[in-house]
């Protein structure tokens, strides 16, 4: 039997899960109801460490209970223990052993686990646990996030077959090396450099595709070049990980995107977010707008009623970026459920991206569907017309010393500046 357990304050208490056959272990569901809750959000919810980041050690399947009590003893004395923890039996049906899923601080609680072997789970992975000797056990490389993935991803007739099968790695070794002002990136060593060239990479997600029908769960991220990534690695930046429902330290696909940038992306690439398309409410539909929240508008630095560019990976087989420029407004709290897409923090364990509500045909022309992830920047005109005052006052200041001094054809020039930038101004408000 694979279980949750929970520390509670007369004890613990356990959790069947299950393990889904061909799911890394993150994908765990509970099995107390037909559908079932998944593991992640329960442990995000219980204040937990995620899966990826535990520790595999193999003990006794007898010590079960004695590994809990001391645990649930240990979160007794301190809140700074992890309330929860997690233990799966390998196949075949060896109920000798148990390996357990654990922060650092509950493994150097006891000293009762076995020398480290390999193991086939009931999901079908094949695991090696840790050797506590060790003096470096505790090093970041043993913990289940970089234990290596040894079954195929699914593959549809969407993927190009020239996608990359490659395992995520945390982005922190990179993030401020790269120099790139753009944050969502992903980094591959360079063998991979033919197949995926230069510009952006498409990031993909096989399983969430397959679970949702319809939902693109892919993203277009810069792509670099580093000899320190493994050939069987890339280094994922965490916000598209959420982006595309992946867990850290799990398979993916990678393949060749689009090459080409647009200058007012490089100039604004500083001022951009990701955010979850999702449905707009009845009054927003047929009309060019979305709603977003206030944070989402701090980030881009504009505010309600300025125009932004909304960015999305178009149809599969085009691999473009699309585009639409639209006005953006403070979200009211009307919007429609998002009955059919994923539960991010359900499945991932990590709260989502910040919503973005869009009627149907701004997301037809993206060509994405409600629960994609898609680019939010502001449009330059909009970054114009918030500095109108300032440059119409130095305009106007400049006129009037041209008209005092004599200078006609500077007076005209400004004069002409003046008048185009305050009709384009009255224009902008007025779309």
């Amino acid at each position: 039997m694979n279980h949750l357990w929970v520390a509670t304050s007369e004890g613990y208490e356990a959790t069947n899960i299950r393990l889904i056959s061909g799911r890394p272990l993150g994908a765990a569901r509970t099995d107390d109801t037909r559908v079932g809750r998944g593991v992640a959000g329960i442990i995000r919810n219980l204040g937990g460490t995620q899966i990826a980041a535990r520790y595999l050690v193999a003990g006794d399947a007898s010590a079960q209970e004695e590994v809990c009590a001391a645990l649930s003893e240990a979160r007794r004395l301190s809140a700074h223990y992890d309330p929860t923890w997690l233990a799966f039996s390998p196949t075949p049906d060896d109920r000798s052993l148990t390996v357990f899923a654990l922060t650092r601080a509950q493994v150097e609680i006891l000293d009762i686990w076995l020398p480290p072997r390999s193991m086939t789970l009931n999901n079908g992975q094949t695991i090696k646990t840790i050797d506590t000797s060790n003096e470096q056990w505790w090093s970041r490389q043993n913990t289940y996030e970089l234990v290596p993935w040894n079954i195929p991803v699914p593959r549809n007739w969407e993927v190009d077959s020239s996608a990359i099968q490659l395992q995520a790695m945390p982005s922190a070794p990179f993030a401020y090396r790269l120099g790139s002002p753009n944050a969502y990136f992903c980094v591959v060593n360079p063998c991979h450099a033919p197949e995926l060239g230069k510009g952006f990479a498409i990031v993909i997600n096989p399983y969430l595709e397959q679970d949702y029908h319809g939902i693109l769960a892919r993203f277009p991220v810069l792509i670099k070049f580093s000899d320190e990534v493994p050939p069987d690695r890339v280094s994922l930046d965490e916000t598209v990980e959420v982006a595309i429902g992946l867990r850290a330290g799990e398979p993916l696909l990678v393949q060749r995107g689009p090459r080409r940038h647009r200058s007012s992306r490089r100039i604004l690439s500083f001022r951009h977010t990701l955010c979850r398309a999702i449905p707009a409410s009845t009054l927003d539909m047929e009309k060019t707008v979305v709603r977003m929240s206030n944070a989402v508008f701090d980030v881009l630095g504009v505010s309600s009623g300025s125009r932004v560019v909304i960015e999305g990976l178009g149809e599969a087989t085009e691999r473009r970026l699309s585009r639409a420029v639209v006005r953006g407004l403070e979200e009211r709290g009307e919007r429609l459920a998002l009955g059919g897409t994923p539960d991010i923090l359900d499945i991932v364990g990590s709260v989502d991206l910040p919503a973005v509500a869009m009627d149907l045909a701004t997301r037809e022309r993206l060509g994405v569907s409600r629960g994609t992830a898609v680019y939010v920047r502001p449009a330059i005109g909009s970054i114009l017309a918030d500095e109108f005052t300032n440059i119409s006052l130095v305009l106007l200041a400049g006129t009037v010393g041209s008209i005092a001094t004599n200078h006609v054809a500077i007076t005209i020039v400004l004069v002409t500046i003046y008048v185009v930038l305050t009709l384009m101004y009255i224009g902008r408000r007025l779309r």
